[in-house]
């Protein structure tokens, strides 16, 4: 299996905001992100993929805090198919990854 880049390995160099605590995780066939978003609801919660950037933002009114995180998510991320779960103030996102396809190429 070739990676062409590595989520995981690469993860802090690509967030441009600091605003919630995070961990990630990567197998084969996915990335698992938790980022914690304490007080936070499913209807002040938007997450959007955006120009191969996976955008969260949420805001706990409770808290009056705002998360704002934006990830830039690699070329073989199944963007079609990310799916969230907030539960007790963690969001989980997975991320799963597009199976690898090898085309052989013809010799003339």
């Amino acid at each position: 299996m070739i990676t062409y880049f590595s989520l995981l390995n690469d993860f802090d160099h690509l967030f441009k905001s600091t605003s919630s605590n995070y961990f990630m995780d990567e197998d084969e066939k996915k990335y698992l992100l938790y980022l914690d978003m304490p007080g936070v609801k499913k209807e002040d919660l938007k997450i959007e993929v955006k120009d191969s950037n996976l955008v969260i933002l949420g805001e706990s009114k409770e808290r009056s805090r705002k998360y704002n995180r934006v990830f830039n998510l690699p070329n073989f991320a199944d963007i079609d198919n990310i799916e969230a779960d907030l539960v007790d103030g963690v969001l989980k996102v997975n991320i799963p990854k597009l199976k690898e396809k090898a085309k052989l190429v013809r010799i003339k």
